[in-house]
């Protein structure tokens, strides 16, 4: 019996990867191929002849001017723009995140294993539920060439959380070194992106909670390594940080807290949760079929009495569901609050913001929905059937989803990057006509994203190859042919 069951992971592991890999490929041919105008200038800084150290710390002035502590992203921008340099040599500029989606691929094995394997989930079930998630269209239009910030702190803390799942259920016994891989990964997740430290402090919570109520020792361990993560970031993104920027780089850091919107109306401040209530009720309908919000609020709201109706555990998990999803109609909330254009229909589709918030609820989910509907007796051919409708919804709502991203007001960016992409390719092709010209790579950091590239009014049908010919990467490419460039203007 163990044997077939092993048999049967092996082929559904096999059958996950293939899928996976389908809707990877098919997601990266079907998109916009888009150089997003701050990554036009990120190239630029992480492929000059600036300091490694000062590259990975702060690569530009508005990373310094909105300071997030977010070293591990920039080392991650750093590789994927050598990859971009390496391909443009071979003639094959790409604009897709090498690193998001090897990092995509990654999590989607994990989470299969530790389903599979520790939550008992049913291979089958594991694997509709990837595919649930890779129709979304948070993951389904990732891996622009943008930042990784997010991804990357998705990537640790959905590791972290992992991990600490399967030492907290297989109640093992305390190890120095489980603390210290929670720890790790916990503390990159936090140094990746703010919303890492979000998420560290929302999974350390519910350890927390699942600790007090069950005396659970492994919890404990969990929750120690996320308060320790926490405040090791906090200590070292205050007082560390930004006096090493200040060293290696020319910058001074200015924390991105204190950009919050300031208000003593407590209307705002409600609003603001209202806001970030609706998004994340967005990001969910986004991950099962594109269905209304009151249809995912009515789901929540049944999940949630028939978690509370779970045999073992099952106020202290309904409870934690319910802690989870509060925390992050708080953290969207916040979110919104500081960046208000989170709430315009193209960017909570457009694969960066709100990756984190997708994966987690699929993660749990996964988790969740096998063991409530073993509670009540639904059968797994009848969970299989509605995932597998609600994956073909997705798979019919992503041209609309493209549509809505295609209205976006500052969609000149997605309308010149294949020009942009034929003229490197051209460019990739000229024998260099001399030695390399001098290019300020300094100035290039220091200069804020020129004003053209964020103009809503600018007319791509006459602007062009104005538009083209202002972009950093592509004059900064230039001047490494011994070829004439523009300068970079500055945007006060």
């Amino acid at each position: 019996m163990g044997t077939n069951l092993t048999l049967q992971k092996y082929h559904w592991a096999w059958i996950t990867i293939i899928l996976v890999l389908i809707i990877a490929v098919l997601s990266i041919y079907t998109r916009d191929p888009v150089l997003g105008a701050e990554t036009d200038h990120y190239l630029v800084d992480h492929l000059s002849y600036r300091p490694y150290l000062s590259k990975i710390l702060c690569p530009n002035v508005i990373d310094s001017t909105d300071y997030m502590a977010r070293p591990v992203s920039h080392f991650f921008e750093n590789i994927d723009a050598h990859i971009f340099y390496f391909l443009y040599s071979l003639s094959i500029p790409s604009f897709i995140s090498i690193s998001t989606m090897v990092m995509l691929f990654i999590l989607s094995a994990a989470i299969w294993f530790f389903a599979t394997y520790y939550a008992k989930v049913p291979p089958i079930i594991a694997t509709l539920m990837l595919a649930l998630l890779w129709t979304n269209p948070n993951v389904f239009f990732a891996g622009n060439l943008f930042r990784d910030a997010k991804i990357a702190a998705t990537f640790f803390f959905i590791l972290a959380g992992l991990y600490s799942f399967r030492i907290i259920s297989q109640n093992q016994p305390l190890r120095f070194r489980d603390f210290a891989i929670i720890f790790v990964l916990a503390l990159l997740a936090c140094l990746s992106d703010p919303q890492g430290f979000a998420f560290i402090a929302m999974l350390s919570s519910i350890a927390f909670v699942w600790a007090l109520f069950t005396d659970s020792r492994p919890a404990y361990l969990s929750f120690l390594s996320g308060l320790f993560a926490s405040i090791t970031y906090l200590f070292l993104s205050i007082n560390v940080l930004p006096k090493l920027v200040a060293q290696y780089t020319w910058f001074h850091a200015h924390s991105a807290f204190a950009n919050y919107q300031q208000t003593d109306a407590a209307e705002h401040y409600i609003k603001y949760l209202w806001n970030g209530t609706l998004l994340h009720l967005d990001t969910i309908r986004f991950l099962f079929g594109n269905v209304p919000r009151v249809v995912i609020a009515i789901f929540l709201i049944m999940l949630c009495i028939a978690i509370f109706k779970l045999t073992r555990h099952g106020l202290l998990i309904g409870f934690c569901f319910i802690l989870l999803m509060v925390e992050n109609f708080v953290i969207d909330g916040l979110m919104v609050a500081r960046h208000p254009p989170l709430m315009m229909p193209d960017v909570m589709r457009g694969g960066y913001y709100q990756l984190p918030s997708v994966v987690l609820v699929c993660v749990f989910m996964l988790f969740i929905l096998p063991l409530v509907c073993k509670t009540f007796r639904v059968p797994q051919n009848v969970l299989a059937a509605l995932l597998l409708v609600a994956i073909f919804a997705n798979i019919i709502a992503i041209p609309y989803h493209k549509k809505v991203m295609r209205n976006s007001p500052f969609m000149h960016s997605v309308i010149a990057s294949p020009f942009l992409r034929a003229e490197l390719v051209s460019l990739s092709k000229i024998t260099p006509t001399g030695p390399p010209l001098p290019y300020n790579a300094r100035y290039a950091s220091e200069s804020r994203v020129s004003v053209y590239l964020f103009n809503p009014n600018l007319d791509m049908s006459t602007n062009l190859k104005y538009y083209i010919n202002l972009s950093p990467i592509y004059n900064f490419l230039r001047s490494k042919k011994g070829l004439p460039y523009n300068k970079i203007k500055r945007y006060k």
